[in-house]
């Protein structure tokens, strides 16, 4: 088991690319550095909205991106930075 103290919206590019990505709080939107480190077939499930939110799985192709919009959900929202 490997862990990173990190800002959890930039991922950790370092150790990418990645099959699974799995988030557990809500950003307004799909941050761009999560999809940049998917591997081709890899799978993001984020949770995604600020008021209303709906459970997403983004699955990255060799064209680009596929969403499935899953179900609407309530997770605690995804805040920049991070605390000690």
């Amino acid at each position: 088991v490997q862990m990173n103290h990190a800002d959890g919206g930039m991922g950790w590019e370092e150790r990418g690319p990645f099959d699974g990505i799995l988030a557990a709080a809500a950003p307004e939107r799909i941050p761009e550095e999560l999809l940049k480190q998917l591997a081709t077939g890899g799978r993001l499930v984020i949770p995604v909205g600020a008021e209303e939110q709906h459970l997403q799985v983004v699955t990255r192709t060799r064209e680009g991106f596929e969403t499935e919009i899953v179900e609407a959900v309530r997770f605690v929202p995804l805040r920049p930075g991070t605390e000690r």
